[in-house]
């Protein structure tokens, strides 16, 4: 836990800074930690792939990154996600393994365009980064600490064990209440519209978080990596974020829908 503490301790200022200041240095934040999420997924699901799928994932991967970095997340990223997507696909299955390397460039591809699509949004995207952020934290945090203090039926012990329902209940109910009082202290009124995907959001991110407990107990992986001391890898820290930043970014391209604008 010290361990844990110094890590976040170190870098939570860091990522503030590099999200306060947009641009390219927040896409080089988030376009090296779309790479790294690549590289964790192969080192998990990719012990029996042949070396050239492997190369080919990290190589797409680099390309695409390259291009969010220099282009944002706009056609230029989507054209390289979907020729990626296609290109790891043949090589799949011409491996005879076109799913988990197809899903883990999809996974940190679409991770990384989602977050500049937001942090980018025109006059809100500091503010729908932030919302996301306090959104998807109080959310692990809240689960952790009324799971642990609540204990009772388990939410999923197959993929989880230490996961509880009371957990996942109240870190709901918490989080919704954290991101409303962020919202109202930037004076944005709430709805019931804004407090519903709050909700869906919140539970899109343990989603997120069981989802990827359940890659790594199907590969027989405790953690994803080893980059953060005392956290494990970038995929273990982002797991729930990842998920919660593709939905609110696909509800924000589909039908336009900001709560804070």
């Amino acid at each position: 836990m010290r361990t844990r503490i110094v890590s976040a301790v170190i870098l939570a200022p860091v990522v503030l800074a590099l999200i306060g200041l947009g641009g390219f240095p927040y896409r080089a934040l988030v376009a090296i930690a779309g790479f790294l999420m690549l590289f964790e997924w192969v080192s998990i699901t990719g012990r029996q792939w042949e070396p050239n799928l492997r190369v080919a994932s990290y190589g797409l991967a680099a390309l695409t990154m390259g291009a969010l970095f220099f282009s944002g997340a706009g056609m230029l990223a989507l054209i390289f996600i979907v020729i990626g997507m296609l290109a790891l696909f043949g090589a799949g299955i011409a491996y005879n393994t076109p799913r988990w390397p197809v899903a883990g460039y999809l996974y940190a591809s679409l991770a990384a365009f989602s977050l500049i699509y937001l942090r980018e949004g025109e006059g809100t995207g500091l503010l729908a980064i932030a919302y996301l952020f306090v959104l998807v934290w109080a959310t692990d945090i809240f689960a952790y600490f009324v799971g642990k203090t609540l204990k009772g039926p388990k939410l999923a012990p197959s993929i989880s064990p230490g996961k509880t329902i009371s957990g996942a209940v109240g870190g709901l109910i918490l989080a919704v209440a954290c991101t409303s009082v962020f919202l109202l202290s930037f004076s944005v009124a709430l709805s019931a519209g804004a407090i519903a995907l709050m909700a869906v959001l919140s539970i899109v991110s343990q989603a997120g978080d069981l989802f990827e407990s359940w890659v790594k107990r199907r590969f027989g992986v405790k953690d994803s990596g080893w980059i953060i001391p005392g956290h494990g890898g970038i995929l273990d820290r982002v797991d729930g974020l990842v998920a919660a930043a593709i939905a609110m970014a696909l509800l924000g391209w589909l039908i336009g829908y900001q709560p804070f604008a």
